[in-house]
């Protein structure tokens, strides 16, 4: 049953998001002229949705089939570290979104014109941005962790399938303060445009 569950979440989560992303590539292909400077957004939030998802399920689903001690060192570290920075990209991208919706429909003062006029020629650089930042604010993974192949014993507050890291607690409050820090100051920038924009239109 846990199985099946895994399986649908991958399958659902993954068709959808990437049927959401085919329409907007095709609206931007073929019809240009109605493409909106929001729709860059929307792709870059259905692709980072998608693996997400795959890069997050992978291990439990593989798990779930018995397969023990199925990866190395560098498949830890790669699968763990993309899912950790899509995960990244996914919680920036949303908040920016938040924030750009709310910026289009807002009743911007004569003297903060110019801000709304110019925030389509932010996206780009923005989400660019998101992948630098999400990268660097991860990289970590690459040194501190390891397959768990050669070793029973798991590190404090870490359980994966097929990973351990090799930092004790000491060592991890510094990256898991930031990551904290990261994920409330965009909760934060998702949660008051939300909240402003459903004031102005009720």
């Amino acid at each position: 049953m846990f199985r099946l569950l895994l399986v649908s979440k991958v399958c659902l989560g993954v068709l959808g998001n990437c049927i959401l992303f085919l329409l907007y590539a095709y609206s931007s292909v073929c019809k240009p002229r109605l493409q909106k400077p929001i729709t860059m957004v929307f792709m870059h939030l259905t692709l980072v949705n998608a693996l997400t998802i795959m890069f997050h399920s992978m291990p439990y689903i593989i798990s779930s089939y018995g397969v023990m001690f199925f990866w190395d060192d560098a498949t830890c570290k790669a699968v763990l570290f993309l899912f950790r920075v899509t995960r990244g990209l996914s919680t920036c991208t949303t908040a920016f979104l938040s924030a750009f919706q709310a910026l289009t429909i807002s009743r911007t003062p004569a003297q903060l014109a110019w801000l709304k006029s110019r925030s389509s020629a932010c996206i780009l650089p923005s989400l660019l941005s998101f992948w630098i930042l999400n990268p660097i604010m991860h990289f970590n993974i690459i040194t501190n962790v390891a397959s768990n192949c050669n070793s029973t014993v798991m590190s404090l507050g870490f359980s994966h399938p097929y990973c351990q890291t090799k930092f004790g607690r000491e060592n991890s409050t510094p990256i898991i303060s930031s990551i904290v820090l990261r994920d409330a100051l965009f909760l934060v920038l998702m949660v008051a445009p939300s909240l402003y924009m459903v004031r102005l239109l009720y």
